[in-house]
């Protein structure tokens, strides 16, 4: 995992990413003081959602050349999902999930970023 990503990872949380941020920007003016600072912030707000999975498979096997086996594993991860909603003591029906990936495993951020990098 990156150094930057503060998810998912051991005694991690979105507030020591804030820090870190903050801490480069302290640490760029130190070593070459500027009245500018630019920040681009992106919103990645139902961004898992969004992930069109078989575009994502081509793309695990054509760039990261995940054999066959793998590649089924994380095809069944990525298809074989529903939903449902506890409300109380009741639950909902069942609802396939068409598209994305799961969220709140560390496979996810992995598979996010493989899918929106580049060729």
């Amino acid at each position: 995992m990156p150094r930057e990503q503060f998810g998912y990872g051991k005694c991690h949380s979105t507030i020591d990413q804030v820090l870190f941020f903050c801490q480069n920007i302290r640490d760029a003016q130190n070593i070459k003081p500027t009245h500018h600072t630019i920040a681009a912030l992106l919103d990645l707000t139902k961004a898992f959602d969004r992930v069109w999975k078989h575009k994502l498979l081509i793309k695990l096997h054509d760039t990261l050349n995940i054999p066959g086996n793998t590649l089924a594993w994380i095809s069944d991860i990525l298809h074989h999902r529903s939903i449902r909603v506890k409300f109380n003591k009741t639950f909902s029906d069942r609802v396939e999930r068409g598209q994305g990936i799961p969220q709140g495993s560390v496979l996810g951020p992995m598979l996010f970023s493989r899918y929106i990098a580049g060729n």
